[in-house]
């Protein structure tokens, strides 16, 4: 009996026994999603993130082939506007070989052998000269291959020219026509990043920079333009774009003090009667001309006695305005280009 009642109890306490493990398995936490599992999936995580990262970095710092060329072009106007700073003749060439250009006469040119079929004798040298200027301006970098493009077109026209071929000429005087006038944009958007020096000591060139200056304003045509629109009222297509160049002359030059405030008063006079014109304002341009007209005189007055002061030569000065020119003559014929920038301010 006792022997039973012990084998019972035994398997009661067995029983009880194993009752406590079970509760105890069941409550606690599996070993197996506690450890191993985040650790195999957070590490693959990390490692993505880290990786994007870096590429990200990586596109961030390293400049496409555009923005190279970019950031090139950049500098490079950077360093041809401090050559223009440290150069003040290379603004002033630029712009008083742009001038010429301009009053060439190349659109003149371009109508009457397409539009008459018509070549004239002095057509060939006036084309080879154009091209021969050209080629003889150190042109800053962003202007030198577009400059040698119109130079070689220029001399491919001359020469269909002086052998009297039309066939051949007349497609040419398109092109530089077309690419002049382009040239000429482009020109005047690299003059307007760069500045002039002021004058106020004298440097090399400045002497020729001031003669050439005052030798184009006195032979652009200011004293016909007054007579013009004071007494006949009529306003040419072509008289913006005349008066614009030559402010746009005047503005590139290294001015000693002598001559700076004088030229700026000029400068602005012109750019007013400029604006008139293109707006094709008579009554706002009739009286500006006059003031111009006077003005360009005394200026030019100024101009040569500061030369004569610089080189010595005050008879040259005498002669230049001792019969009073006026520049009915010279200025009147319009350098061969008058006509030329009909359409200059498209």
């Amino acid at each position: 009996m006792a022997k039973k009642v012990t084998i019972t109890l035994l398997l009661l306490f067995g029983l009880v026994l194993l009752a406590y493990q079970g509760s105890a398995l069941l409550a606690a936490p599996p070993q197996q999603s506690s450890a191993a599992t985040p650790a195999a999936t957070e590490e693959p995580a990390e490692e993505i993130q880290a990786q994007a990262a870096e590429a990200e970095a990586e596109a961030v710092t390293e400049p496409t082939i555009v923005e190279l060329a970019a950031r090139l072009e950049a500098l490079q106007a950077q360093v041809d506007a401090l050559s223009a700073g440290a150069n003040p003749g290379l603004a002033n060439e630029v712009t008083t070989a742009v001038y010429l250009l301009d009053n060439a006469g190349l659109h003149g040119l371009d109508e009457r052998l397409n539009n008459e079929g018509v070549i004239v004798a002095s057509d060939a040298g006036r084309v080879a000269r154009v091209a021969r200027l050209l080629s003889s301006v150190d042109w800053p970098a962003p202007l030198a291959d577009d400059a040698a493009a119109l130079t070689d077109t220029l001399n491919q026209l001359a020469s269909a020219l002086r052998d009297d071929d039309l066939e051949a000429a007349a497609p040419l005087a398109i092109v530089a026509h077309e690419v002049q006038h382009a040239f000429s944009h482009e020109a005047e958007h690299w003059l307007g990043e760069v500045s002039v020096p002021s004058g106020a000591h004298a440097s090399a060139g400045q002497a020729f920079r001031v003669t050439s200056a005052v030798y184009l304003l006195d032979d652009a045509g200011l004293h016909g333009l007054d007579e013009r629109l004071n007494n006949e009222g009529v306003i040419e297509a072509s008289d913006a774009g005349r008066v614009a160049r030559v402010a746009r002359l005047l503005s590139s030059v290294d001015w000693p003090t002598a001559l700076a405030e004088d030229a700026a008063a000029l400068t602005d006079t012109l750019n007013q009667l400029a604006s008139a014109l293109r707006d094709d304002d008579l009554e706002a341009a009739a009286p500006l001309a006059i003031v111009a007209h006077e003005v360009q005189h005394a200026f030019s007055h100024e101009a040569e006695h500061w030369l004569g002061e610089l080189t010595g030569g005050h008879g040259a000065e005498e002669n230049a305005h001792g019969e009073e020119e006026d520049d009915h003559g010279a200025e009147d014929g319009d350098g061969g280009g008058a006509e030329d920038e009909a359409e200059e301010e498209d």
